[in-house]
């Protein structure tokens, strides 16, 4: 019996990490499209204005972010997360400003730098409480204190995440990871005074 419920609890984890993969993967192609829709919603300066002036100052927004998100998807975390930080100091509030620090987040996490990942993701909860990527910043967040062996901190981020955004994805997965860990999910695990932010 030991043994089916190891095999069991194998294959959950794979499975988790399959729709973990294609969760990042959906984040990635929205944040790509989002940036593509920006470009075009921009006029085209480049063809309009003297190349003189352009280069004086800093690149574009879309520049920037379309770069640093480049990096990312080639691999290259150092490069990717320097360019994000570039946007973020010279863009610190646009649409893509808190996509910008979430993949800084996210370029700590895949290279496991877990400590630097929590900060990162606490920034995006802190400076865009409102924006579009909180609930995956506090889920990625939760995955990190796990994986620094935090397991009481992670759950309590795991089952806040429920309760503030329940319909969410990023709530799903939660579910998913405390059912994964043995410990049972309920709606109303956050306290009051953590009231929903939209």
């Amino acid at each position: 019996k030991i043994e089916s419920v190891n095999n069991q609890f194998s294959a959950v984890n794979s499975s988790l990490d399959l729709v973990l993969d294609r969760i990042s993967k959906l984040s990635q192609q929205i944040a790509e499209t989002k940036a593509k829709v920006e470009i075009l919603d921009q006029p085209q300066q480049s063809s309009q204005g003297a190349p003189g002036p352009a280069k004086a100052g800093p690149p574009s927004p879309e520049e920037l972010y379309n770069t640093a998100y480049g990096d990312f998807l080639k691999g290259s975390y150092d490069l990717s997360r320097q360019g994000f930080e570039e946007y973020l100091k010279s863009y610190p509030d646009t649409e893509l400003s808190d996509n910008a620090q979430y993949w800084i987040g996210e370029s700590y996490y895949v290279q496991r730098k877990f400590s630097d990942a929590i900060k990162a993701f606490d920034k995006v909860l802190q400076s865009y409480p409102k924006g579009d990527k909180v609930a995956a910043a506090q889920l990625k967040k939760a995955y990190s204190l796990l994986e620094s062996k935090n397991t009481e901190a992670g759950i309590r981020v795991l089952k806040l995440l429920i309760a503030t955004y329940p319909g969410s994805d990023s709530a799903q997965l939660a579910k998913d990871r405390l059912n994964s860990l043995g410990v049972p999910v309920t709606e109303k695990a956050a306290p009051a005074k953590h009231p929903p932010r939209r």
